[in-house]
């Protein structure tokens, strides 16, 4: 029995404006304007993937 190949798939995306460090801080996540970053990084992802066409 064999497995099928698995679909091809672009390479991500090289750099992101937003990073998980960026939401990190001091590695610490503190609560401090936390939603902020999370969605300023949420926002950079979905950004860097849909200038890929």
């Amino acid at each position: 029995m064999s497995v099928p190949a698995l679909p091809q798939r672009d390479a991500p995306p090289p750099r992101f404006s937003v990073t998980i460090e960026d939401v990190a801080v001091d590695g610490t996540f503190p609560a401090e304007e936390f939603t902020e970053r999370v969605r300023a990084w949420a926002a950079a992802a979905v950004d860097a993937w849909s200038r890929r066409t």
